[in-house]
């Protein structure tokens, strides 16, 4: 720890004088770089033939009868 800060090195929590000084220039977007967006339904769907098995399976059974309420 730097002797001159209980928090360690000096400048790690606040940028100095120079900070403001070297800070990148803005940033220019073309109109190539903007996109509008839009909500829509996102559809994910698998055609397949025969059977359909879980590859592993587990069964809940409740040892009092009962009734969950919400």
């Amino acid at each position: 720890m730097d002797e001159a800060s209980p928090h360690g090195p000096r400048g790690c929590c606040r940028p100095g004088p120079q900070a403001a000084a070297s800070a990148p220039a803005a940033l220019l977007l073309t109109p190539q770089d903007v996109w509008a967006v839009r909500s829509t339904e996102l559809q994910r769907h698998i055609e397949i033939s025969g059977p359909l098995r879980a590859v592993t399976t587990a069964m809940v059974k409740a040892k009092v009868a009962g009734e969950l309420k919400a």
